[in-house]
């Protein structure tokens, strides 16, 4: 008997082979170089309403199989004269240069960075 999948099942399983599979794919820990950090924090300020005002701290990398290189750490941006908001986890992929997927003060960057951490993380499309 042939069963017929379903399209929402068929588009999960899609999304999660896209994302390296249910358990996500393995990354080893490297040194960052002084270009990917500068990519990473020009992409993380572009993005702040002060960006002459935002501080980094702890920028830790990974690598993929395929060659992407994650960056996280904790960036800092001044909401005011002298007001700051805090410091906040990023997550920023490069793909040969270029930031394809970044996840900044949407609650993403946390879990993605302590995935990475563990040595294991899933890729969103990008």
């Amino acid at each position: 008997m042939i069963r017929r999948v379903r399209p929402p099942i068929l588009a999960l399983a899609l999304a999660l082979a896209a994302c390296g599979g249910p358990d996500g794919i393995s990354v080893t820990p490297v040194t960052l170089s002084s270009r990917d950090i500068g990519a990473a924090t020009a992409h993380v300020t572009a993005r702040m309403r002060r960006p002459e005002q935002v501080q980094f701290r702890a920028p830790r990398g990974f690598r993929t199989r395929a060659g992407d290189t994650i960056l996280c750490g904790e960036y800092d941006a001044a909401i005011g004269p002298d007001d700051w908001a805090g410091f906040a986890p990023y997550y920023v992929r490069l793909r040969a240069g270029v930031v394809p997927v970044a996840h900044l003060g949407d609650g993403l960057g946390g879990p993605a960075c302590a995935a990475a951490r563990r040595g294991r993380v899933r890729l969103a499309p990008g």
